[in-house]
């Protein structure tokens, strides 16, 4: 991970933890260590709000503030969705289990 993605990235989790989700999960070309043009994050969040009214809420929050240099591509899931995806053996969670890298974990 390039210098500029990185700090890229510590900036953009620092902010996310604001959101308390349960888990930010980076996963993609950079998670596997490959050349990346763009950083690809799982969030992982307690919420009762549908899939896409989270999307809103985390691009209206955060996106529109940060101003990146970076393509970020942001997608959250509740627990359940997660386990739910698990159990039926999605493929993209499936990369994200097999390559994705934890970058933040809630503390009980």
């Amino acid at each position: 991970m390039n210098g500029k993605i990185k700090k890229t990235v510590k900036k953009i989790i620092s902010q996310l933890k604001d959101y308390q989700p349960e888990k930010i999960i980076l996963y993609g070309s950079l998670a596997r260590g490959e050349l990346a043009n763009d950083i690809d994050l799982l969030v992982i969040k307690k919420t009762k709000k549908n899939y896409f009214s989270r999307l809103q809420e985390i691009n209206q929050r955060y996106l529109d503030r940060w101003r990146l240099d970076v393509p970020l591509d942001l997608t959250v899931y509740t627990p359940d969705e997660f386990a739910r995806a698990k159990r039926e053996k999605r493929v993209f969670i499936d990369q994200v289990e097999k390559y994705g890298q934890i970058l933040y974990q809630k503390t009980v």
